[in-house]
């Protein structure tokens, strides 16, 4: 047979023998047969775009055969709606329609997948109620079909919501029981995301050591498995971690190595959320830079029609123009006052820029608002947002010394140990180390630091090893345990 009559026959429609079918489907999953007004070949590799980053090629490829029936249309536009929920455009009719798709074909899979995607997008918006009812269920549906990875990896975006919202006691719990499961499922990849968030979660909780070591843990793994993107998303938890636990200059000096590897991205909510963790880690230090960064995260934000996020941005710049003399309280003229009830962390931070900003006019009001939200701090065991609410009542002096000693100081919980300090000898704790341009993973002070070059770590320390490690209401969303 020659290769023109050979090359005919893996086009050829349903008289093809089954087992040309099956040598086709083995040639397209491996990347041999790539012929674009394939549809089949077209979502293949609009799928490994996809996962790189490039959701405009991605898209384009799958968009011409996004009207076709069956499973394999439907599964098309599952992509288009995931390539707008990153790259940008309108992810919630897309994810829809697809939902509505996978309604009438009976897919409870399908239905799953896309309310998982739905749930993660709206917590991303803010809309943090209907993101819990709807990760529920997807949860729910999951287990139903026995796809117990996929369900853990939706209720850690449930826990990731409840973090979101302020409630960072209630956060751990939950990460806690899907780290567990993930564990029981010897799931390493979706284990290294979960400890991402847990590293969050701990460095929130003020908890330095318990975040370095799921950092080191996460970051070991996704430095041998992970695509560039993947170790992208690991470098900015570190970087997150450090400015939560007060390190902001350390964060800062690795966020803008960071900007260099993202700044070309098509996924626009990492630029977005770079820019703006910059301008906060640069508030006091350089506060113009600072005031830079987060209109420019402002105005990526605004582009994706994340009222959220904006409002987040809006309130950070309030707290940097003010010092700098502008005309800070015209950001509160944008702010969904509103809606602040359903964002309880974010409307902390409001609490915080009107105090800073109205407390000589409204010295009781911004008092009681500022101890409103302390009280949800110290509730919900946020002691990154304590020390930022103790601050600002020493700065304003709207509590005196005394009484904010009644209050409890917000310390970290766990001190890192200090080798030589006390008499008992003490195992050498973990820290987070610098944000280089090559990833520098977290290590105990007595390991090396493991360097990434070329993509793969040089060397793994054992202790890395996945496996076995006005005031605005603040209670709104309803956030079970």
């Amino acid at each position: 047979m020659n290769a023109s009559v050979s090359m005919s026959r893996w086009s050829v429609g349903n008289n093809a023998p089954r087992h040309v079918h099956l040598t086709r489907d083995v040639l397209i999953k491996a990347g041999v047969l790539r012929d674009p007004a394939d549809p089949e070949q077209a979502y293949q590799q609009a799928r490994v775009l996809a996962k790189n980053g490039q959701y405009a090629e991605a898209a384009s490829l799958v968009r011409p055969h996004a009207r076709i029936d069956g499973r394999l249309g439907l599964k098309m536009n599952e992509l288009l709606g995931r390539c707008a929920m990153y790259g940008g455009g309108d992810w919630e009719s897309l994810l829809k329609a697809t939902l509505q798709g996978y309604r009438e074909s009976d897919d409870q899979l399908g239905i799953a997948r896309t309310l998982r995607d739905i749930g993660g997008m709206l917590i991303e918006v803010g809309s943090f109620d209907e993101a819990d009812r709807v990760l529920r269920k997807s949860v729910h549906l999951f287990r139903a079909r026995y796809d117990n990875r996929r369900a853990a990896l939706a209720k850690m975006l449930r826990a990731r919501l409840r973090l979101r919202a302020g409630y960072v006691n209630r956060a751990q719990i939950r990460i806690d029981q899907v780290i567990e499961e993930l564990e029981q499922l010897e799931d390493s990849h979706g284990l290294a995301f979960a400890r991402l968030e847990r590293a969050v979660i701990a460095a929130h909780q003020g908890r330095k050591e318990d975040a370095a070591k799921d950092l080191v843990a996460a970051e070991s793994y996704l430095g041998r498995s992970g695509h560039p993107l993947e170790r992208v998303r690991a470098r900015l938890t570190r970087a997150e971690c450090l400015h939560l636990l007060g390190e902001s200059r350390r964060a800062a000096n690795g966020l803008k190595r960071i900007l260099v590897d993202v700044i070309d991205l098509e996924e626009v909510p990492i630029r977005a959320f770079v820019h703006s963790l910059l301008g906060e880690t640069l508030s006091t230090v350089n506060p113009n830079a600072a005031r830079q960064y987060l209109m420019r995260a402002r105005h990526l934000f605004a582009r994706l029609n994340n009222r959220y996020q904006v409002a987040h941005c809006d309130v950070a710049l309030a707290l940097v123009e003010g010092p700098m003399g502008l005309n800070a309280k015209s950001r509160f003229a944008a702010l969904p006052i509103a809606e602040l009830g359903k964002w309880p962390a974010l409307a902390a931070q409001y609490n915080i820029a009107r105090a800073e900003l109205c407390a000589g006019s409204k010295a009781e009001r911004s008092r009681q608002a500022l101890l409103k939200s302390r009280t949800f701090a110290t509730d919900n065991g946020d002691r990154t947002l304590m020390r930022q609410i103790d601050l600002a009542l020493r700065q304003t002096g709207l509590v005196d010394e005394e009484e904010l000693n009644r209050l409890g100081a917000a310390e970290d919980e766990e001190p890192l140990a200090r080798a030589g300090i006390s008499g008992a000898p003490r195992p050498e704790p973990y820290v987070i180390s610098d944000i280089t341009d090559h990833d520098v993973l977290v290590v105990p002070r007595s390991l090396i630091t493991v360097r990434m070059m070329g993509g793969s770590p040089t060397a793994v320390p054992e202790t890395a090893a996945l496996k076995p490690p006005q005031s605005v209401g603040v209670k709104s969303f309803r956030a079970r345990a």
